[in-house]
């Protein structure tokens, strides 16, 4: 298993009150219907469910919980492992995630200004700096948001750096990825340093369908 490999699992959904962020249009509210995204966790069974809003200014916000496999039918008062809240503002740069873990209590936040600095709860953290991407392991979506906001061509490819969650851990990192566009709905993503690769098949709207070996939309 490469160190990409093993950063990925799976996340599910608990609805978060949503944050007052600076970037917000005085009024602006969501215009577009929840979109209910849900994948499983290939090595895990892990499910995750999201809904992910985007406003009238292009800015997205997703609530979303992941839950281990459960035998028979769900028990919908279990509480899920992992809940978080991403928003992004209308560049879709990443402005906040919430990550807790219901059962423990455990969480934690992560804030971006969008020019690339960052605050790991109260502590800024220039170990971040110049990242506009979040990248949560247990998650496909995180890579939703720089497959749109790169606007590629179809052969051109970006390297980019992302503050990395490590969702077994909570630890946060710099990350260097890099995604060419192979098609109108496939990406090749690369971490920079040759650990990992993976081709990513997607739909119009840029969330994955297919994530080989990590991920698959349900």
């Amino acid at each position: 298993m490469t160190r990409l490999e093993s950063r990925y699992r799976a996340p599910r959904q608990t609805r978060f009150s949503r944050s007052s962020v600076v970037w917000d249009a005085p009024g602006v509210e969501a215009v577009s219907a929840p979109a209910t995204l849900a994948w499983v966790a290939e090595a895990t069974g892990h499910v995750e469910s999201a809904s992910v809003v985007e406003n009238a200014v292009g800015a997205l916000t997703a609530n979303s919980r992941i839950s281990a496999p459960v035998a028979g039918a769900p028990d919908p008062a279990q509480d899920p492992e992992l809940v978080y809240l991403l928003e992004t503002d209308p560049v879709l740069r990443t402005r906040l995630v919430s990550l807790r873990r219901p059962r423990s209590g455990e969480s934690l936040t992560i804030t971006s200004n969008g020019r690339g600095d960052w605050r790991v709860g109260d502590r800024p953290a220039p170990e971040l700096s110049g990242a506009l991407d979040v990248d949560i392991r247990a998650t496909p979506l995180t890579n939703t948001l720089p497959m749109r906001r790169l606007g590629l061509e179809v052969g051109e490819q970006r390297e980019i750096e992302v503050a990395y969650i490590d969702t077994e851990t909570f630890a946060v990192f710099l990350d260097r990825q890099r995604y060419r566009r192979l098609g109108r709905t496939r990406y090749l993503f690369q971490a920079v340093d040759g650990t990992f690769e993976r081709e990513i098949t997607t739909d119009e709207q840029a969330f994955v369908l297919s994530y080989p070996g990590l991920f698959a939309r349900l």
